[in-house]
């Protein structure tokens, strides 16, 4: 059998052992929009897919181009069907496209598109990661696409770093590299795709990712999709297959997250239930011939526990103790498997907790090993995430829940047990640096066993401080729920919650600026503040975390809810982006610059114009005041240019309050069946100076297009402009130093 750990020189492996040793833990860095579930992960359906990913160690990596592209079906058939850790790795995030359901373009688009996403993945099953390349609309060939991402390394860097992560057993290129994919991103992904099988398994491959920790990885075998039935396929998948705890079958299931795309125009397909096919062809194999048709991905690759010790070769020697302690976790699984009842899947816990118990105990003893590098790196990640996986089956299997909710402005009882919130109710939406609030976490037992709780604690972002306000934990019969009250203190200079990731002009730039390298390759960045609960019953020990949320008042649906955010105590926005000016003329303009207070107490703000050398501004500055959080206040200014040659400049909003400065502005985006991040830009209008003539009395018509914002400057042309309703407009057809010309159009029949 070939090792799936490449060959290394023993340098590296002493620097590897070494990064091993300082960090011996590799959290989950998987992040959902708002970590909300899915009814089909509660309850006994949850559980039921909780239990298949315990009994398997499979795993795989999927790479296509934008969101939209992925095999629904598929993916939720390995995942949700097989039980298989899946990962989706889409290359860019569909900014470059247009917008059907709101006005977001570009990388606010590219939010949205990537909140899309996530929610999908929540029904597929899969964790997801994106590269740094960007959208940049629609591209001809590979060679168009490869030259504005600046080569292959660009997506090949973000695609390898994830292989080397997530350690699969196959990777599953959903293109296949050539013309025949069409779009030249997506024939790109597909060469991309292929290449990192190998290049993933080289270290002198992005060299610097194994001095941060990360292992070559070799996986088993290579696919790729966009094959006919028709055609030389190697494996078929009948997606169309029920599931008796999904409901339908994993197409339909699939195709239910594919929905929540609808921002390009994706939310509209269903299907019945019936057959549903797949092809797949493999490209490359380690373990043997790539002609033999197969009934799965996995066909040749021992994905029980127990394989676990197999697959260290002659080093299983050096732990004799494991493979008796991964059949005893077998056992476990199938013992859990054997006890759950529809009306009492607590009667799981015991033997979930004590599989639980056994990872508890290898996880030490593997460290601790003589095992390579290599072997124990990979055996460490495996059994890290069936300890997770046995963490989440079994609070499933007890009822267990966490709640973390940010408290309101309301007066507390006398015993000091928050006063239950009225719908009518919120609390602030963000919190801001420097400011102190409290929370409190609640952690519920909804099982027929007695569950005491421990402790629970925050874990919170480095400078941030906590203490508890009051401890009320208590063992919990069924039903019961006991909690902790914090008070948190935001550090002043506190990180907001935005995308890790820019561009400064994403008309030009295809490859994003990666601002927090940590968090780079993830959907979005984590949230800031989470609560960890553990706890103790009969049979063992467990542990539920949960995301701070805070609430607030929707005008439609009434009480809502989100996680917690950071952003600043004001946004500032210049009501438009962009203007034109006239070379010839430079008549004074008025600039609008608008505040939103952010925060519930009142703010006095100074706002001003940083503007090009020469230029006037009236007044010099102006004092906005805002009483309360969402109020929003204007500040006008007259700003005359000068000295002015055809060439663009920059007028930039600067607004002071309690001796900080601001200069930019954030949306929220998303939708209520996505959740909410956001997007910042900053407080900048860009001043466009041309050298245009035009004739008296001059009427235009003009065709928008997406993101066009050329229709509110109509004065530049010092014309008129006919309205959507006209039938009759001009075109103006313009040439550098000249008059333009007016050619009347004719009427519409």
């Amino acid at each position: 059998m070939i090792s799936p750990f490449p060959r290394l020189s023993l340098k590296q492996a002493v620097s590897l052992l070494a990064l091993l040793l300082v960090f011996p833990l590799c959290p989950s860095r998987r992040v959902i929009a708002e970590e909300r579930r899915l009814p089909a992960d509660e309850g006994i359906a949850g559980l039921e897919q909780a239990l298949r990913k315990l009994r398997t160690t499979a795993r795989m990596t999927f790479v296509t181009a934008h969101p939209d592209d992925e095999d629904a079906g598929m993916l939720t058939l390995e995942a949700r069907g097989h039980g298989a850790s899946v990962t989706l790795v889409t290359l860019n995030r569909g900014e470059g496209g247009q917008n059907r359901t709101g006005s977001e373009l570009f990388d606010a688009l590219g939010v949205l598109r990537t909140l899309e996403l996530l929610a999908a993945g929540q029904y597929y099953g899969v964790e997801q990661r994106f590269t740094k390349v960007a959208d940049f609309g629609f591209s001809k060939n590979a060679e168009e696409t490869l030259n504005k991402w600046g080569g292959h390394d660009s997506s090949l860097e973000d695609i390898v770093r994830v292989i080397r992560e997530q350690r699969p057993d196959v990777v599953v290129s959903r293109f296949q590299g050539t013309r025949r994919d069409g779009h030249g991103n997506h024939q790109a992904a597909g060469m991309v795709g292929r290449e990192a099988f190998k290049a993933a398994a080289d270290p002198s491959r992005f060299p610097q990712q194994l001095k941060e920790g990360l292992l070559p990885w070799q996986a088993k075998k290579l696919y790729m999709d966009n094959v006919r039935s028709t055609e030389d396929y190697t494996l078929r998948l009948d997606t169309g297959a029920y599931d008796p705890s999904l409901g339908v079958s994993y197409a339909q299931f699939g195709l239910e997250g594919y929905s929540r795309q609808v921002s390009q125009g994706s939310g509209g397909g269903r299907i019945g239930p019936g057959h549903r096919y797949s092809y797949y062809k493999l490209l490359q194999s380690t373990i043997g011939s790539t002609e033999t048709k197969e009934h799965s991905f996995y066909d040749g690759i021992d994905t029980s526990l127990s394989g676990l010790a197999s697959a260290l070769g002659a080093e299983e020697s050096k732990v004799p103790f494991l493979k008796p302690q991964l059949i005893e976790l077998e056992h476990r699984v199938n013992d859990a498997t054997g006890a759950v009842r529809p009306d009492d899947p607590s009667l799981a816990a015991p033997a979930l907790l004590a599989g639980l118990a056994i990872v508890n105990d290898l996880l030490p003893r593997i460290e601790s090993s003589s095992l390579s590098p290599a072997a124990k790196g990979e055996l460490l990640d495996r059994l890290r995430t069936k300890h997770e996986q046995f963490e989440a089956a079994a609070n499933l299997a007890l009822g267990i829940a966490l709640e973390v909710m940010v408290d309101a402005d309301a007066p507390a009882a006398a015993s000091g047990e928050p006063v239950e919130i009225p719908a009518s109710q919120r609390t602030f939406l963000m919190a801001a640096p420097g400011q102190t609030f409290s929370l409190t976490a609640r952690i519920y037992n909804r099982s027929k066993y007695t569950v005491t709780p421990d402790e629970i604690q925050l874990e919170l972002p480095q400078g941030w401080q906590y203490s508890e306000l009051r401890k009320g934990l208590k063992p919990l019969n069924s039903g019961d729920d006991s909690f902790v009250r914090f008070r948190v203190k935001v550090p002043d200079n506190a990180e907001y919650t935005r995308p890790y990731w820019h561009r400064t002009d994403p008309q030009k730039e295809s490859i994003v600026t990666i601002d927090q390298p940590r968090y780079q390759t993830l959907g979005l960045p984590p949230w800031p503040v989470h609560a960890i609960a553990s706890y103790h019953v009969e049979g063992g020990t467990g542990r539920i975390g949960g995301v701070a949320q805070v609430r607030y008042a929707d005008p439609v649906y009434g009480q809502e809810q989100r996680p917690l955010a950071v952003g600043p105590p004001l946004s500032v926005e210049l009501q438009s982006s962009t203007q034109i000016v006239s070379e010839s003329r430079l008549d004074a303009t008025e600039v609008t610059v608008d505040i939103r207070s952010n925060t519930p107490k009142p703010i006095n703000a100074q706002a001003r114009l940083d503007l090009p050398e020469g230029w006037k501004c009236e007044p010099a500055s102006q004092t906005v005041s805002l009483q309360k959080e969402g109020e929003i206040g204007s500040a006008k200014f007259k700003i005359t240019p000068a000295r002015v040659s055809e060439r663009q400049y920059e007028i930039k909003a600067i607004v002071e309050l309690d001796g900080k400065r601001y200069s930019e502005g954030f949306s929220v985006v998303g939708r209520r069946d996505l959740g909410t991040f956001y997007y910042y830009r900053p407080a900048v209008q860009e001043v466009s100076v041309l050298s245009v003539k035009t004739p008296p009395d001059l009427k235009v018509g003009y065709l928008m297009g997406a993101g066009d914002e050329i229709p509110a400057e109509p004065w530049w042309f010092n014309t008129t402009w006919a309205s959507r309703h006209s039938t009759r407009a001009s075109t103006l057809h313009i040439r550098r130093g000249q008059p333009p010309r007016a050619l009347p159009s004719k009427k519409r029949p």
